[in-house]
């Protein structure tokens, strides 16, 4: 028994009468055997179970018991188009990608069609997708649903019978002899007389499964026969599957329709079956999982979520773990050898004597040059013609290489049969996640500490290659001088170089409690610069480098300190500021005043603005922010305000001269009791981006530390403590 009974009932299901009149046709023994309801009933009841049992589980190495299919099927969806012909240059890819800037590549919409409105409205259907996108999970489903006859959403009665290409692996195909056997398995009596009739009579869904799985020498062979079969026997309906990478040309009569990845919706869905026993039901575990997965610091597991091989993987540590992995160069090491070992064991591809010869080792070894190469040239997108050449120089140097070990069979075997290569148009191809080129190129240079300098030097201001240097700091034993050349290269940029940088760094680290009280010194530098933003840049300098790159460096030294100032309900709505990338700004809806009124328009002015300063003081006083700044002062000042404050602020008020007065009165009294100089506010663009560079650095010397494996106590205090303090040339 499977546990999924209730879903698979061939009693009510109407498919009865089908065999009943194909029984009559046959004649003979089989007549004797289903010739009426309850026969025919009781030979698809033991066909139903048997297919159940055989399809009905999910089932990987490692684990105990299957998993029923119907537990935790999730219903797919489909793209509107082929990504492999949505972009057919690279160019457009690549423009397409820098775009969208997502760790997936794929940008196609999802047509609102469901799976069985897909099967009932083509009669002949090729699903494609990638590697570990749910084609073979989609087609047994199919089947079990064909199963339940009238109970099912499938409109056509027709018996399912499932093949797996991969089993034909000779030039003589007969399809009907395979179907025959089928169901002589699943405990049909006299099979080829009865096969003949039920496909004399259209009443099939064959469902072929894996057609990139066949042996390659008789792929020819095998589509032939398929598509002659289909031709001849052409009143059934046909299903078939394949990876998108070996599809190399459509089909006669045959839809072609691609997977979707995983949305979010999807996601959730299948985190609720995986986790839907009772004992997981208790503990909520789904709902953890799913708010984990969540978590910001769980970015990397989320985006390899949307790909449902890889979600299963997760559910599957999560489940041991009860948490997910918090080194990312960790979640992305137990996925490539989920890919390349689990998976290719599951498929037996080691069969295929390419991979006796081309070890897992050999070839994370070969993809990581591959990564490290593209990274260099920041370049996502690689060309047929480019990886051949690399695999070949590859390949040079490898002792006793055979001679099938050809730069082209190899790539074929990567893109097509394990999906961590994916060809995204002709002759194009990328990795499937960005991730993982990020992940090995991460593990090429941690090999060499020459490169690990030579990197840092290249392109630590490089945001393209953020998350290779934290997997970089992941991946090695100590990070100890992986930090300190950080810190030494950060210094070496004398980003703070002007008389206005200088300036406002140095009142910084003057203003700060030097108390290790509440918090360390460090925080209370990048809590100042927050507040400065807050104070004075954010309204008018919204699209400045640095008015954001503080909170993001406030928020990666203390995420509870950050958590608190932005509790306090900040009253203006927040705005969008610049993309990573540096490629957009986009400003929100709030009034936009004259040219002329940005100059004496510091953000804190009306009087709600004022009760949240006053909040925000109190705040910085609590956690001993300032040394020598009188907070009560300060805040009484501000409340004496707020009684001429009008309650809201809108454009008519840019020309009144009195309420000009009233603004500079305000912003003098916030330069007076801070001790600070109007000039650092009038930051140029030039000055504000190499401020944001600065502490951009920053915060990514803290995320690197926190990935690193092993940090001694003594150099991260050192560091911490040189932290946005002027060192060096800048101090001159």
């Amino acid at each position: 028994m499977t546990g999924i009974e209730p879903f698979v009932d061939p009693l009510a299901g109407g498919l009865v009468g089908i065999l009943v009149d194909t029984a009559k046709k046959v004649g003979g023994g089989f007549a004797q055997v289903v010739g009426d309801r309850a026969k025919a009933a009781a030979a698809l009841r033991q066909y139903a179970d048997k297919y159940a049992n055989r399809y009905g589980e999910v089932r990987f190495l490692g684990m105990r018991q299957g998993i029923p299919l119907e537990g935790i099927y999730t219903k797919v969806r489909f793209l509107d188009e082929l990504s492999i012909c949505s972009l057919t240059s690279l160019k457009a890819l690549e423009q397409n990608y820098r775009k969208t800037q997502k760790q997936r590549f794929q940008a196609q919409k999802t047509a609102g069609l469901d799976s069985s409105t897909i099967v009932n409205e083509n009669q002949f259907l090729m699903v494609l997708g990638k590697p570990g996108s749910g084609k073979s999970t989609f087609l047994r489903r199919t089947g079990l649903e064909a199963l339940k006859g009238e109970k099912g959403s499938l409109r056509h009665r027709c018996i399912p019978v499932l093949l797996e290409l991969k089993r034909f692996n000779t030039n003589e195909i007969d399809l009907t002899k395979a179907i025959a056997d089928e169901l002589s398995n699943f405990g049909f009596p006299e099979t080829e007389t009865f096969t003949l009739k039920l496909l004399e009579q259209g009443k099939l869904l064959l469902l072929m499964d894996g057609l990139d799985e066949v042996p390659i020498i008789h792929q020819d062979a095998v589509i032939g026969a398929i598509q002659g079969f289909v031709t001849r026997y052409d009143s059934n309906r046909y299903i078939a599957s394949c990876r998108i990478a070996a599809y190399q040309s459509a089909w006669n009569r045959f839809q072609d329709i691609e997977l979707a990845d995983f949305d979010d919706d999807q996601i959730q869905q299948f985190i609720c079956n995986w986790f839907q026993s009772e004992a997981n039901r208790e503990v909520q575990a789904a709902e953890r999982f799913w708010e984990s997965l969540n978590d910001p610091n769980n970015v990397a597991a989320k985006e390899l979520a949307h790909t449902p091989l890889l979600l299963t993987l997760l559910c599957r540590i999560y489940k041991h773990e009860q948490k997910l992995p918090s080194s990312q160069a960790t979640l992305y090491r137990k996925a490539l050898d989920h890919l390349l070992e689990d998976w290719a064991k599951e498929k037996k591809l080691q069969q295929d004597p390419i991979y006796q010869r081309f070890s897992n080792e050999v070839e994370k070894d070969l993809l990581s040059q591959i990564a490290y190469q593209g990274s260099v040239n920041d370049q996502v997108f690689f060309t047929q013609e480019e990886l051949i050449e690399q695999i070949k120089d590859y390949l040079s140097d490898i002792v006793d290489k055979p001679k099938y070990l050809n730069g082209k069979a190899i790539l074929d075997a990567i893109s097509i049969q394990q999906g961590i290569l994916i060809e995204r148009a002709e002759y194009i191809f990328s990795f499937s996640h960005l991730a993982f080129q990020e992940y090995l190129t991460a593990q090429y240079i941690g090999r060499d500490s020459s490169l690990i300098r030579n990197s840092l030097e290249q392109n630590l201001d490089n945001l393209r290659w953020r998350e290779i240097f934290i997997l970089i700091a992941g991946l090695l034993r100590c990070g100890d001088t992986f930090l300190e050349l950080m810190e030494e290269r950060l210094l070496s940029y004398n980003y703070l170089k002007t008389p206005k940088l200088r300036g406002l760094a140095k009142w910084v680290v003057q203003a700060v409690d030097d108390s290790e009280e509440k918090c360390r010194s460090a925080t209370k530098r990048a809590a100042i610069y927050v507040f400065i933003s807050i104070i004075f840049d954010e309204q008018r300098d919204a699209g400045k480098p640095h008015s954001y790159r503080v909170n993001h460096l406030l928020n990666a030294l203390s995420p509870s300190l950050f958590g608190e100032i932005w509790e306090l309900g900040f009253p203006v709505p927040d705005i969008n500021f610049v993309a990573e990338d540096g490629s957009e700004i986009i400003l929100d809806d709030r009034p936009v005043y004259p040219d002329q009124m940005n100059k004496y328009l510091p953000l804190i002015h009306d009087k709600p603005s004022l009760e949240f300063a006053c909040d925000l003081v109190r705040k910085f006083e609590e956690n001993k922010i300032f040394r020598n700044i009188d907070c009560q002062g300060l805040i009484f000042k501000l409340e004496a305000l707020q009684d001429e404050a009008p309650i809201e602020i809108s454009a008519v008020y840019a020309d009144d001269e009195g309420y000009r007065f009233y603004i500079n009165r305000i912003r003098q009294v916030w330069l007076e009791s801070l001790e600070f100089q109007e000039e650092w506010l009038d930051l140029p663009y030039e000055e504000s981006y190499a401020l944001a560079n600065y502490l951009y650095i920053s915060e990514l010397m803290v995320r690197c530390k926190e990935a690193a494996i092993q940090i001694s106590r003594e150099v991260w205090q050192g560091i911490e403590e040189r932290m946005l303090v002027i060192m060096g040339s800048e101090a001159t």
